[in-house]
């Protein structure tokens, strides 16, 4: 049975988050959210940014080459997660366990104002983020 969600943004790994934050904003008519963070503790420097009637995009930056990003980023990858907005993290990730999903442990994102968040992934190695979003705070 699906859990309660809402497509919240994705996820893209880049070289340097600012110069890829200048595309977005010159190319496809972003702004952004806020200032790039530095998360050393998640070895990345990150940013989102928003435009209206268009998906939100999360630009990370991998800053150890020899991290699991930094790898995926050598490797080529780019389009790196597909993020969901639900209500209630802990009853999604029960509904994702009895959907055969593997949770990764839950965080807390500054980027996402400290909500609580956590990476699933299925049976493929399809990796997905879901962001706790209380009910008021859904549309």
């Amino acid at each position: 049975m699906p859990f309660t969600s809402a497509f919240h943004h994705l996820g893209v790994l880049c070289h340097h988050a600012e110069a890829a934050s200048r595309s977005f904003v010159v190319t496809f008519g972003y702004t952004p959210d806020g200032p790039v963070l530095n998360l050393p503790g998640l070895d990345i420097r990150a940013r989102s940014l928003s435009a209206s009637g268009k998906p939100t995009v999360e630009l990370i930056q991998p800053l150890k080459a020899d991290s699991s990003l930094g790898r995926m980023l050598a490797a080529g990858t780019t389009g790196y997660h597909l993020a969901w907005s639900v209500p209630d993290l802990d009853q999604a990730l029960t509904q994702g366990a009895h959907d055969g999903f593997h949770a990764l442990p839950v965080f807390t994102s500054p980027l996402w104002n400290g909500a609580r968040c956590a990476f699933i992934l299925d049976e493929t190695q399809a990796l997905f983020e879901l962001i706790e979003n209380p009910p008021q705070e859904n549309p």
